[in-house]
């Protein structure tokens, strides 16, 4: 039985080592593939549940009415750009009764990781007001980061289309018709921010319900 030639084994040696090359980098391709792909749907699903909660707090404001520390009666609502305070029930899972005061800012975080999106939670006491002490520690919560920019906005008319945004809700007698969230964030390869539009489910307006989302009020 005739053997192999020198010529023969150093040609299979090389398609063997061809072989394994490409089969290595393929595994390394499918590793990093896999890394990427696990990376990219656990920032998505966070940031689906932080809008989820989002969508529900600022659905769930409440338009009670406090008084301020120079006597002043105002709706604990109070918006701006950059942040926005109101106060709504919590979600059952958090094992708090009660009504919380919410406060959403965005804030500088560190130089290289962009900006945050932070929440702090207290529970309300209509005695104390919107800014006063109430003996208890805010709980302070990081909803996002990596914030390239974000901005609070505010309109009066959820069914007027053309109605213009507000970047200020303070010293108003009624919660916005609509709030709305705009983020960007620094690592481009994150799925897109689509603005989060919240209608609130309650009014001061008497015998008035909304009867859907953004269209308006019924009798009770």
């Amino acid at each position: 039985m005739a053997g192999f030639t020198l010529l023969e084994l150093l040609v299979a040696l090389l398609l063997l080592g061809m072989i394994s090359t490409m089969a290595l980098g393929g595994v390394r391709l499918g590793a990093r593939t896999w890394e990427t792909v696990t990376a990219k749907t656990g920032q998505n699903g966070k940031s689906q549940m932080v809008r989820a909660f989002l969508a529900r707090e600022l659905a769930q404001a409440v338009p009670v009415f406090v008084t301020d520390r120079g006597g002043e009666r105002q709706l604990a609502y109070v918006g701006s750009r950059e942040s926005l305070i109101f106060v709504a029930p919590l979600a059952p899972h958090f094992g708090l009764g009660g009504l919380q005061r919410l406060e959403l800012s965005i804030i500088d975080g560190d130089p290289d990781a962009g900006k945050q999106l932070i929440l702090k939670r207290r529970r309300f006491h209509r005695a104390d007001g919107l800014d006063a002490a109430v003996g208890e520690e805010d709980e302070i919560h990081l909803l996002l980061d990596g914030i390239d920019e974000a901005e609070f906005s505010y309109r009066e008319s959820a069914r007027d289309g053309a109605a213009p945004w507000s970047g200020d809700w303070r010293d108003r007698g009624e919660l916005p018709a609509l709030s709305r969230l705009r983020v960007t964030f620094t690592d481009k390869r994150k799925a897109a921010w689509v603005d989060l539009l919240v209608a609130g489910r309650i009014t001061t307006l008497p015998g008035c319900l909304p009867a859907e989302a953004g269209s308006g009020c019924r009798n009770r």
